[in-house]
């Protein structure tokens, strides 16, 4: 049970369709995934409704912005209302406060107002990825005090790049055959890196990101349609921009620039197999870490390894630009313990009916994605 809340302040929800998130967020740290936009965006792809739970005034504040999505098995044949979890967009987001990140009292209060709201809403379930450069996750820790069950768990590390130093120093702070290796791509001269502020070679770019997406296996939300990233165009606005590599007039690798608030992120990255070398992706990521800190930003992002995990070729990749790995955290929180293990036995039973099984590592559970027979096989043989 949550603690008694303050009369002072009430939470309440605010839609992406009202100018007042923005509002609000104007005055405070925030990167361009916590924003209405980014999250209208994303919950039309997810079939869930884009909120901004508030709690405090314009000068002393937390909210947390989330998408609401039903959890349609939980609601088959019962004439009550559905259960829904809230969950995180694809990217960093979590939390954002002004004034109000060393009042531990006002953020317990308005945690507690927090909890009422989703109980109200019927949550199961809070997931989360909070922001390594803002850690926002340290303002909400339910294994302290509020009795719900789950952790705020460190899931791994991601990396960023100070740009607040000067050049020598950024180049000093890169690994000495990730040097060796930019050092090659610029004498070969015959490897541009070129900004596309207009996303004049959209189509070319969805090609080598699908492509790179099918080569790693990953999961087929991130196979991005068209029209998706038309749309992502129009959220990010001048924000955000492609950023591409080029040999022989061909591009064969890339990704989203986004560009906000002084943090610039590296986003949906992909190359092309077959045509591009291992240092010409190192010399693209110098390139655009001169690009970025040129254009003002405080740092550079390159986020972590596949899953958010830093024990894979991709952050081992990263990591050779700076020393610099902040922890990546994810809030994971059963609001409702009883319903929650309902419904994954009921999902358990579904993949156990397929043939396959559940990950072990998926939350909420009762939406982790079932593998195939062949794929369980293969588990079962590696863990065996």
């Amino acid at each position: 049970m949550s603690r008694a809340v303050s009369t002072l302040y009430r939470a309440e929800l605010i839609p992406a369709s009202s100018p007042r998130w923005q509002e609000y967020f104007s005055a405070a740290p925030h990167d361009f995934f916590q924003t209405a936009e980014y999250h209208a965006l994303c919950a039309a792809a997810m079939q869930g409704e884009p909120l901004l739970l508030l709690y405090g005034t314009r000068d002393k504040f937390v909210a947390w912005p989330y998408v609401m999505q039903t959890i349609d098995q939980a609601s088959r044949s019962t004439g009550e209302d559905a259960w829904r979890d809230a969950t995180c967009v694809y990217g960093f987001s979590g939390p954002v406060s002004l004034n109000c990140e060393d009042d531990p009292a006002f953020l317990s209060e308005a945690f507690d107002a927090f909890l009422d709201v989703w109980r109200e809403q019927r949550m199961v379930s809070i997931f989360a990825r909070f922001h390594p450069i803002l850690m926002n996750h340290e303002w909400f820790r339910p294994d302290r005090t509020y009795g719900i069950r789950g952790e705020t768990q460190r899931t791994g590390a991601t990396v960023y790049i100070d740009l607040s130093q000067a050049p020598s120093q950024i180049w000093d702070g890169y690994d000495r055959k990730l040097r060796q290796s930019i050092r090659q791509v610029e004498r070969a001269n015959d490897y541009i890196a070129l900004p596309d502020p207009n996303w004049e070679h959209l189509d070319e770019f969805i090609a080598i990101y699908h492509a790179t997406m099918k080569r790693n296996r990953v999961a087929p939300f991130l196979f991005f349609s068209r029209d998706y990233f038309l749309a992502f165009k129009e959220a990010l606005g001048p924000h955000g921009s492609l950023y591409l590599g080029v040999r022989d007039g061909k591009i064969i690798a890339g990704f989203l620039l986004i560009e906000y608030k002084g943090i610039a992120t590296v986003f949906l990255a992909g190359s092309d197999e077959t045509l591009s070398r291992s240092a010409d992706n190192k010399f693209l990521f110098n390139q655009v870490q001169r690009f970025a800190r040129s254009r003002g930003n405080k740092f550079l992002h390159f986020g972590g390894g596949r899953g958010g995990r830093d024990n894979d070729s991709l952050f081992a990749f990263k990591a050779q630009f700076a020393s610099t790995h902040p922890p990546f955290y994810t809030a994971r929180w059963i609001l409702n313990p009883g319903v929650y293990e309902s419904l994954v036995d009921r999902r358990r039973t579904e993949a156990q009916r397929a043939g396959g099984q559940l990950p072990n590592s998926f939350f909420p559970a009762y939406r982790a994605p079932i593998s195939s027979p062949l794929e369980a096989s293969e588990t079962a043989k590696s863990t065996g």
